[in-house]
């Protein structure tokens, strides 16, 4: 996990005008990829791997690829991604695997770039299905609010951060809900067994 240099202080409180407080419809754009990458499967091969750079090239490859992954424990691991698809609005993107099945894709931009971001969100997926503002304080003791908007579905949901780990960092995470919940599940399992185990 990257560490957080802001010190998150929620005081706000939510804001739903009277369509949005009242049970949301069914999500009609519900997605099963986003960005080119599948939820819930593996990453497919016509995602090409990133070819090797050599040192000191840092020149970007000329189409969308994947990096080599790497393991976070067993089972678990990341993905990052090159020559990334909205690269005029996003900055990176990287898909979070639990036994190889993707079960996040979390996507970074500026913060200046947050307003495409969302309208391009709204565009592609529909209205959300929440929207609700926070206050975020820096340990600098600086507060600024910050929205997060939400489109869920019955497989999917989507979650857009103004803010998230940086105030100058917006952040779109996809996620499929059922492998993250079945991971969820097998830990669960996990420290019941060690737990047992004392």
């Amino acid at each position: 996990m990257r560490p957080n240099p802001i010190q998150w202080l929620v005081v706000g409180t939510l804001f739903l005008s009277g369509a949005e407080a009242a049970t949301p419809a069914p999500w009609a754009n519900e997605p099963t990829s986003v960005l080119g990458i599948e939820l819930g499967t593996v990453i497919r091969d016509n995602i090409p791997d990133c070819p090797q750079r050599k040192r000191g090239d840092l020149t970007s490859p000329s189409q969308f690829c994947k990096r080599i992954g790497t393991l976070v424990r067993e089972g678990q691991g990341y993905i990052d991604f090159d020559a990334i698809p909205m690269g005029a609005i996003l900055s990176t993107i990287t898909a979070y695997t639990y036994d190889d099945a993707v079960g996040s894709v979390h996507a970074l931009a500026p913060h200046r770039n947050y307003s495409d971001l969302r309208a391009a969100l709204v565009e592609r997926f529909g209205p959300p299905s929440t929207v609700s503002t926070s206050t975020v304080k820096t340990t600098a003791g600086v507060e600024l609010s910050s929205e997060l908007v939400e489109w869920v579905g019955k497989a999917v949901s989507i979650q857009l951060h103004e803010r998230f780990e940086r105030i100058t960092t917006c952040a779109m995470i996809a996620s499929h809900l059922p492998t993250l919940a079945k991971h969820a599940d097998r830990e669960d399992a996990r420290i019941k067994k060690a737990a047992a185990e004392l």
